[in-house]
């Protein structure tokens, strides 16, 4: 290794509870900003130090562990002297000069450690492909995200040579077969209890247990975007139980109804929720700006209906408005995707409509989760200070029945729709704020333990 490594590596407590634990099932629970990622890096550095040894290191989907995971755990690396093409190569041969031959696997990226270790790197979307591979260890990122077969097939290949060759000295140096889970507390607590055994343990970390390794004021400036249940569940890592529950918690009736005219001189968000079906309901609201705070001021919610029908509709409105202010288009980032029945996008067939405005514009993102989305709208109508920041006039009876009844489902990871009209108004609002006033804090910087 190179002269730069850094022999000491400063773990909290936490962090050192699981970097010294060999029990094969090890839970790293904790909040946003807790240093998951960086023990999860430390703790795959120290087992990749055994020479010839086969690891995987995965997240709940391919893309969140190329964009998210990956470059998180490279950067903690960094931080203690391993780098990207001095000490390991990713996806690609190694150099020649490193003597380390390539190893052959169909799956996923390989990473390639300088000194003849091996990790795929693959997202548990994929976890059947890699029922034949025989592993020494595996790091799971987020794991309340991933499939609850991924976990039993990846336990199932711990038997690598690796691991086997050192017998009865694996304790000893803490090269054992061990799984290693980091997560923010998932909503259902059996997520993790049902591997609860004389193997497991279970680390619980909030983030003021590494307040030393980030920012000063972290943890204050996520009060004011989080909301409580959010904060107690990301920012103090307790296990919430949401199954059943109202899932706009936080919207209060005698609060946040309040009326406000339309303006239309004044900028607008034109926020939609995309159906094209007789029993759910294509919605759209009308979103303006006051003084820092947002209020819907006008709902457009029919059946049977389609975007082209929505466009027009709206395109009258804003017409007999005489609206002349910047109009932003959001929702739903699916509505970028043509449907087999359409010639074009939702997102195309609204600019056909309404694109001829002067300040036109479109912003929209995949959603990272429904919790996530949730908790931004949530965060507006009360965050953990006391603000309230997001208000529905009370014309939106559809709107404001929606959020006064929508729950979570029993697994508390998906809402209830059993009623075709629930959930589609409320959605529409949700995708404006995770748009426009996302959780931070979910990745921490450069300079942090994330």
């Amino acid at each position: 290794m190179s002269s730069r490594y850094k022999n000491i590596v400063n773990l909290n407590p936490k962090q050192y509870k699981v970097a010294a634990s060999i029990k094969r099932n090890l839970f790293f629970v904790g909040g946003v900003g807790g240093g998951k990622t960086f023990i999860g890096a430390m703790w795959t550095l120290k087992r990749a130090t055994l020479v010839g040894s086969l690891g995987l290191i995965t997240a709940p989907v391919s893309d969140t562990l190329t964009n998210s995971t990956l470059p998180a755990l490279m950067d903690a690396w960094s931080r203690v002297g391993i780098y990207e093409g001095e000490h390991y190569v990713i996806g690609t041969r190694p150099p020649e000069s490193w003597d380390v031959k390539p190893y052959a696997h169909r799956n996923g990226k390989i990473l390639t450690w300088r000194w003849g270790s091996y990790v795929i790197v693959d997202g548990s979307d994929n976890f059947n492909k890699h029922r034949g591979v025989e592993l020494d260890y595996v790091y799971i990122d987020e794991y309340r995200d991933v499939k609850k077969d991924a976990y039993s097939v990846y336990d199932g290949r711990l038997r690598g040579k690796a691991v086997k060759a050192l017998g009865r000295r694996s304790e000893a140096t803490g090269h054992v077969y061990q799984i290693l889970a980091t997560t923010t507390p998932p909503d259902d607590p059996n997520i993790i209890r049902r591997h609860v055994g004389d193997n497991t343990e279970i680390v619980y970390a909030t983030s003021y247990d590494n307040q030393a390794n980030l920012p000063e004021g972290y943890i204050d400036s996520l009060k004011s975007n989080y909301d409580q249940l959010t904060f107690d569940r990301e920012v103090l890592g307790i296990l919430v139980d949401i199954s059943g529950q109202l899932t706009y918690y936080a919207f209060n009736p005698q609060i946040n109804v309040a009326h406000k005219d339309f303006d239309a001189s004044r900028a607008l968000w034109l926020a939609w929720d995309f159906n094209s079906s007789t029993t759910k309901p294509m919605s759209t609201l009308a979103v303006q700006e006051h003084d820092g705070k947002y209020y819907v001021v006008k709902e457009f919610i029919h059946r049977d209906s389609n975007t082209y029908q929505q466009s027009e509709v709206i395109s009258q409105w804003l017409q007999e408005s005489k609206f002349g202010g910047e109009l932003t288009i959001t929702g739903d980032y699916s509505g970028k995707r043509k449907e087999s029945n359409a010639s074009k996008s939702d997102y195309a067939i609204i600019e056909e409509y309404l694109g001829g405005y002067k300040d036109y514009r479109e912003r929209t993102r995949p959603t990272r989760s429904i919790r996530d989305r949730v908790a931004s709208l949530n965060a507006m109508f009360r965050n953990t200070i006391g603000e309230h920041r997001m208000f529905v006039s009370p014309t939106c009876e559809r709107l404001i029945d929606d959020l006064n009844n929508t729950k979570w489902k029993e697994s508390g990871a998906v809402l209830d729709d059993s009623d075709p009209m629930r959930t589609h108004p409320s959605d529409a609002l949700s995708y404006f704020t995770y748009n426009f006033f996302p959780l931070v804090g979910r990745r921490t910087t450069t300079s942090e333990q994330s």
